[in-house]
């Protein structure tokens, strides 16, 4: 959590160098959350954020989502969120797992079984034969 207020620390820091040209494109509740929910003990250095480019992940991430939302052309903000959304789908696809019917079910248990399982020839005397035969030929009669 702390590394998400850091982050909005730096794009506090950030937003407060920019033109006021482009400070009045971005809606004043959004910048208010920014300063509410901002880190009060990290004091971000513009030089180091700017010039050496020594940002979090997270900052670039916002100020990436607070040009597409609020500073580009609506064509560019249109392919931007084509590009995100394409970017979504083949992370999800990379990251999801696939099931198929042999990983969820292996044959080789099944013909473990089989070959385990031997096949006993039974063997009927004669008159339990006779009897067989006669019990089905009265079945037949009814």
């Amino acid at each position: 959590m702390e590394e998400y207020r850091k982050a909005l620390a730096q794009v506090s820091m950030i937003l407060s160098h920019i033109p006021n040209e482009l400070m009045m494109s971005i809606p004043t509740s959004f910048r208010k959350l920014v300063e509410q929910e901002k880190s009060k003990v990290y004091q971000p250095d513009i030089n180091e954020l700017v010039i050496e480019n020594k940002m979090l992940p997270e900052t670039v991430i916002m100020l990436g989502m607070i040009y597409r939302d609020f500073l580009c052309s609506k064509e560019e903000r249109q392919k931007l969120q084509e590009k995100d959304k394409q970017e979504y789908q083949n992370w999800q696809q990379e990251n999801t797992p696939t099931f198929d019917y042999e990983t969820l079910f292996p044959k080789q248990k099944i013909e473990i079984e089989k070959q385990q399982m031997q096949l006993v020839e039974v063997k009927k005397k004669w008159y339990e034969k006779v009897i067989d035969y006669f019990r089905r030929k009265i079945k037949g009669e009814k």
